[in-house]
């Protein structure tokens, strides 16, 4: 058996967390490894440990998903950036 695709998530929304969490579990070929609701945790837990998928509402309580994305690339990590909002 592969080994399972390491996502982490970051949103501001305990709701939003909690379901984006439940959905990506339920696909076997991921492994959820943490849930954060600041950009700054996502981004300690990538130093401490990069992943190869975040998922990041753009709106968080210290910075934007745009900020995340510009921070991993600036710190040449692999991990890949999925931004999404629900803002019109």
């Amino acid at each position: 058996m592969a080994a399972k695709i390491e996502v982490a998530i970051a949103d501001q929304n305990p709701f939003v967390r909690s379901g984006l969490e439940t959905l990506v579990q339920r696909d076997g070929r991921f492994k959820v490894c943490g849930v954060y609701g600041s950009g700054g945790a996502l981004i300690e837990a990538l130093r401490a440990k990069p992943v190869e998928i975040a998922i990041v509402g753009w709106t968080l309580p210290d910075m934007t998903g745009g900020a995340v994305l510009a921070r991993v690339k600036q710190e040449k990590w692999q991990t890949r950036i999925v931004i999404y909002t629900g803002e019109r």
